[in-house]
């Protein structure tokens, strides 16, 4: 069983877009990111999805944004970092953030399979992000 993560994008995209429509756009942020994945992988799968998961493989106080498994002692079927990207977002590093966020999937080894599906989802109200890493 896995997620379609296709569809996945065009749903967490469309709801979130119906918030923004209905006015709601400051309730939009990572969270509500998260939660419109976590609800979709739940209406369309049969998989035990949790939030905010501690890992083994991740440093004290780091957490997966969000992970599913087929029954709990089972590897993980998918794990999940979200980053949602705000315009006007200050001084942050989104390049640096992101690529971190790449190698925490990367590096996740125990309580996974051949088979887990690791994803970044990626969200905001622009349409583009550079992703230029500058060489400092």
């Amino acid at each position: 069983m896995s997620v379609n993560w296709h569809n996945l994008a065009i749903a967490v995209s469309c709801g979130l877009e119906q918030e923004r429509l209905c006015e709601r756009g400051a309730f939009i942020d990572e969270a509500a990111l998260v939660r419109a994945s976590a609800a979709f992988i739940q209406a369309t799968t049969q998989l035990l999805v949790s939030p905010e998961v501690a890992h083994a493989d991740l440093a004290a106080g780091e957490r997966l944004d969000l992970t599913g498994r087929t029954r709990p002692d089972v590897p993980l079927s998918f794990a999940v970092e979200a980053k949602w990207i705000r315009s006007g977002g200050g001084v942050r590093n989104w390049p640096a953030e992101i690529a971190k966020d790449i190698l925490r999937l990367a590096r996740l080894d125990q309580e996974t399979s051949g088979m887990t599906d690791r994803a970044l989802i990626i969200g905001g109200i622009r349409r583009s992000v550079n992703l230029t890493v500058s060489q400092e």
